[in-house]
């Protein structure tokens, strides 16, 4: 129990990405792993390591457990389940509440104190209609405790596109705040994330639209659109330049939103092709994810389905 404290904190915090990698040069990243974060954790008896990792193919928490009479052993947990791990782990502390640090001294006791659990779900579950409602109710019961509305958030669904050598993961999340898809585009060493309110979904599905069917004229509500570069670079051309302020969207809708958020939508062809570049500008900083034309419609779908969702 002493360990499952720290170890949620380095996964919440892995997971809104609150570890520098400015000591990491990731371009050349091999397939060789380099710590990002290492955390260690004595109890009487052993010591846990908890690293958290990074290569080429992507991140990684590597768990390992050092003890005086056993080898030593380890669990990785790559990226992708995180997110099913932090539930895991916060469904374990809603069914078994006693299961904390303060709980040492009924490890004696531990055969009982099982047995009286299970008898209290068996009880629990009696007459319940629809089990798999009263699982997500008491997880919207237990996050509202928590004061940091984005380790709460809670996964609805989740979509990937692999591209030859990129991957494209949409998580569409909820927090306290609302409903939004976080983006995240990962190609080698590099890796983009791009986080976007349920709010602007309906306008980024009838621009899609537009761009699906050439139509680069056509103005879309809710976005502006920018004029082109007067000159085309060596590497690419600009066919279209739009933008989308955040802030004047939602508050013509009565909501509240982080003053300077603004995204940019650019449709750009160079040699390979033509491909969406998608900026979200906040104050301190910028990302952009670049999805190919090919996948348009793909996309566009995966936003519709988030967008249904009830």
């Amino acid at each position: 129990p002493e360990v499952l404290n720290p170890l949620q904190a380095v996964l919440n915090d892995s997971i809104k990405e609150q570890y520098s990698t400015e000591h990491i040069n990731l371009e050349e990243l091999d397939a060789h792993w380099v710590t990002v974060f290492s955390r260690r954790v004595q109890t009487s008896h052993k010591k846990l390591y908890i690293d958290l990792m990074q290569n080429q193919k992507g991140r990684s928490i590597n768990i390992a457990e050092v003890h005086q009479s056993r080898p030593k052993t380890a669990v990785v947990i790559s990226e992708r389940g995180w997110f099913s791990f932090k539930r895991a782990l916060d469904e374990i502390q809603k069914e078994v509440p006693d299961f904390a640090p303060e709980a040492g001294k009924t490890y004696g006791k531990g055969k009982q104190l099982q047995r009286n659990k299970n008898e209290k779900r068996k009880k629990d579950s009696e007459g319940a209609d629809n089990v798999e409602s009263k699982s997500a109710e008491n997880h919207e019961e237990g996050g509202a405790a928590d004061a940091e509305a984005d380790v709460n958030r809670n996964i609805l669904d989740s979509k990937k596109i692999s591209i030859k050598a990129k991957r494209f993961f949409f998580d569409f999340l909820e927090n306290d705040q609302g409903r939004y898809v976080k983006m995240a585009e990962v190609r080698r060493s590099k890796r983009e994330v791009v986080r976007v309110p349920k709010d602007v979904f309906p306008v980024l599905i009838n621009l899609l639209d537009n761009f699906i069917n050439e139509d680069f004229e056509t103005e879309v509500e809710g976005i502006e659109q920018l004029e082109l570069p007067t000159t085309d670079t060596e590497d690419h051309t600009t066919l279209a330049s739009r933008s989308i302020d955040l802030e004047e969207l939602l508050q013509s809708d009565g909501g509240e939103v982080d003053a300077g958020r603004k995204y940019t939508i650019d449709l750009r062809e160079n040699k390979y092709g033509r491909f969406l570049r998608f900026c979200e500008h906040r104050t301190t900083r910028s990302n952009c994810v670049f999805f190919p034309s090919d996948n348009f419609q793909e996309i566009r779908d995966i936003l519709q389905g988030f967008q249904d969702m009830e």
